[in-house]
């Protein structure tokens, strides 16, 4: 079987093969990453407590997950 596109014949095999190779194209694009942020470019986040005790738990907190993560 076969379609006529813009007045030429086109086998199902070809539109299929140009289907598949248009989603590769665009699943390989957008799989190769983006670009790499400077960890020293990153603000520190905000910490808004009522106490310093409560403060510094909250920074302990937040290097420890961030160690585990790395």
């Amino acid at each position: 079987m076969s379609y006529v596109i813009l007045g030429k014949r086109v086998l199902n095999e070809h539109l299929a093969v140009g289907t598949l190779a248009v989603f590769g194209t665009g699943v390989a694009l957008a799989m190769r990453g983006g670009s790499k942020t400077d960890k020293s470019q990153i603000p520190a986040p905000v910490v808004n407590s009522s106490s310093k005790d409560e403060e510094a738990f909250i920074r302990e907190f937040i290097v420890a997950i961030f160690s585990l993560t790395t």
